[in-house]
């Protein structure tokens, strides 16, 4: 070897054939007779891990002359899959839109790992002939770069490694392995041959199956992605998300996914967007765009499958236009301005699971003609001007499949809709024990689209950001509305419900006892209302219950004890003038049929109290009769009785 850089590549060289020897690729062997070894050559090659080129490696690969292979004798199948350039992009985008850790990693001598199932003989590797077997060949135990067979065993072998671990394979790329983590989320590997990237929101895991892979392959861990496939990934801005500013650039016709979340872009939706045919997801949630929503939106929903334009600052009106055959899952738009009413074309969306209006200037009734929608599972109307009575009776489905409902900080009126709550069957029903959590997102295709992801929700008094809603999460919310008259007793049928929101309305009557009944409730607010008579007892049966607010209301009597009620403060029950006992100061009174209770603090020492003064007073009261008894021999029947005892005694 003549070049100025020859004991760089003699290293490589060195390297390569330490790689095959390790592997044990080959054992020398005479050729058989009626065989024929076919020939190998050496070919280098640099390669650099990052855009500056200042960290250059120098490789050397032998390269069996596959060329010289006769099909059905030296080999049979020969296609292997790689994985799709569009594959690629969409885990960029789910990286740059969901903050995920991006891992590359490389498969040294990736094709050595095959297994060959035909019988090969090839000529001994240039510059490494053996001395004792010049006269012999190299029998090939594992497969070899250039092969006609190599890349289909090397992905054989993956195949199998990768389904041992328990990862599924995509049904639309099969270089494309994907796990559902504990928390929902999901560990993504891509395959290209050699190359690898990983992705995932948990380092921990992404450590775990890095560590799988180098017990079973020699790997080279190239860290954090930054070049792979010609194409160069950085990240911008600091931390992990990519910041960008401006005006939202214009998408090619062809993209399917379209991820601009949480940056600071600003302007219009361009018009161009209206060329997008192929979109099937739209994310320009987190951002500064202003300006309508182009009317053309409704017209891609026969191709989109999920739109969210939430956390802007649009005004104007919902498009009116929703496709006749709308194929959306999921609507979101809340946080902005938007006003008008509902378009009543969104009942063409028969597939819809979420809709989230909440936080804008709506001015509508109450959407009945939703609940022919049969998916529907979260419908969020919260903080708009949504007024009238809800009135369900023109529809012939309603809501079956409903699990979250907001309708929060509205002008809704009337009494609160039985038939509505009769409809709600999925919270009927009580739940069904699985081993595993089920969350609300989109699995269609072989990445699952968290779309309820950054959702809004008032939850045991506070409010707060979903990250993942599981399926078992059942919440209604009808609080800061105008609903007067009695809760309908049916509402002791939600058995799945886990949280119940009705305050700040003008409730009246008793609590009814039915709501002992919510056997999964964990967050109960019925204050500032005008609720009378007492606490129901049978609300110490909702054994899960974490947070209870009857404050400001009519409430009288004693308050419930035991179980989780002993946990509840003064605020649960403030500003309601009849209750008494624990935890109030206020002592109930005998005298009106309530128990008597003392304060919790109190109760130890009163009940000792109480014993030693009968232990006193018994004492006290013994030695005084025995004492008269004896000093004056009265009674005589009792004196006799005495005498009687001590003579058998005697005689014993």
């Amino acid at each position: 070897m003549q070049s100025l850089e020859s004991d760089k590549w003699k290293c490589a060289m060195n390297e390569e054939m330490q790689s095959l020897r390790k592997n044990n690729t080959w054992e020398l062997a005479q050729l058989l007779k009626g065989k024929r070894a076919i020939g190998c050559k050496w070919v280098f090659a640099k390669k650099d891990g990052s855009p500056s080129k200042k960290d250059i490696r120098y490789k050397a690969r032998l390269v069996a002359k596959g060329y010289a292979q006769k099909e059905g004798i030296d080999y049979n199948d020969v296609f292997s899959p790689v994985v799709k350039h569009s594959s690629i992009r969409i885990l960029l985008a789910l990286v740059a839109q969901l903050n995920l850790e991006l891992a590359q990693l490389d498969v040294k001598t990736a094709f050595l790992h095959g297994e060959l199932e035909e019988e090969i003989y090839m000529t001994q590797p240039e510059g490494y002939t053996n001395a004792g077997g010049r006269n012999w060949v190299c029998k090939l135990n594992k497969s070899l770069y250039g092969l006609k067979q190599s890349p289909r065993q090397w992905y054989k072998r993956f195949d199998s490694f990768m389904k041992r671990q328990k990862y599924t394979r995509s049904k639309y790329d099969n270089c494309v392995y994907l796990q559902k983590l504990h928390d929902g989320s999901f560990i993504y590997l891509l395959l290209y041959v050699d190359d690898m990237l990983i992705a995932s929101k948990s380092q921990k895991e992404i450590d775990k199956l890095k560590a799988q892979l180098n017990q079973e392959f020699e790997m080279k861990d190239l860290g954090e992605a930054k070049k792979m496939w010609k194409l160069l990934m950085k990240r911008r801005g600091e931390g992990k998300n990519a910041i960008s500013m401006g005006r939202i650039p214009t998408p090619p016709p062809s993209l399917l996914w379209y991820f601009v979340s949480r940056n600071k872009l600003v302007g219009d939706i361009p018009s161009s967007i209206c060329n997008s045919s192929s979109l099937k997801v739209l994310t320009l949630w987190n951002n500064s765009f202003n300006g309508t929503i182009p009317e053309c939106i409704g017209n891609l929903s026969s191709s989109l499958s999920h739109i969210d334009l939430g956390n802007n600052n649009f005004h104007g009106k919902i498009p009116e236009c929703f496709a006749k055959y709308c194929t959306l899952q999921s609507f979101r738009i809340n946080n902005n301005q938007i006003g008008g009413s509902l378009p009543r074309s969104l009942g063409n969306c028969k597939d819809l699971n979420l809709l989230d209006v909440g936080n804008n200037n709506l001015n509508d009734t109450f959407p009945n003609w939703l609940g022919n929608l049969d998916h529907l599972q979260v419908l969020v109307l919260r903080s708009n001007k949504f007024f009238g009575q809800m009135d369900n009776s023109d529809v012939t489905v309603s809501f079956t499949r409903l699990h979250v409902i907001d309708l929060s900080c509205n002008d809704f009126s009337g009494y609160l809709p039985t038939n509505f709550f009769k409809n709600l069957h999925s919270i009927r029903k009580g739940h069904e024990n699985k081993l595993e959590l089920e969350y609300m997102e989109d699995v269609s295709d072989y990445i699952a689209f968290n779309y309820v992801y950054g959702l809004s929700l008032t939850v045991k008094g506070s409010e707060i950001e979903i990250q993942s809603l599981s399926t078992i999460w059942m919440v209604i919310d009808f609080s800061d509305n105008q609903f007067f008259g009695a809760l309908p007793k049916t509402l002791g049928e939600l058995h799945s419900l886990i949280v119940l929101n009705l305050s700040h309305n003008c409730l009246t009557g008793p609590i009814p006892s039915s709501l002992g009944d919510l056997s999964e409730l964990e967050s109960l607010d019925l204050s500032s209302n005008k609720f009378q008579g007492r606490i129901p007892t049978e609300l110490t049966n909702l054994g899960f219950l974490e947070v209870l607010n009857l404050s400001q209301n009519n409430l009288k009597g004693p308050i419930p004890q035991g179980k989780q009620f002993d946990g509840f403060t003064n605020d649960s029950y403030k500003e309601n003038l009849g209750l008494c006992g624990f935890p109030l100061s206020k002592i109930c009174d005998n005298d009106r049929g309530t128990l008597v209770k003392f304060d919790r603090d109190d109760d130890e020492l009163n009940w000792k109290f109480s014993i030693l003064m009968g232990y006193g007073c018994g004492l006290v009261l013994g030695l005084s009769m025995g004492y008269i008894v004896f000093t004056t021999g009265k009674p005589w029947w009792l004196i006799r009785i005495i005498k009687l005892v001590q003579q058998r005694f005697t005689r014993r």
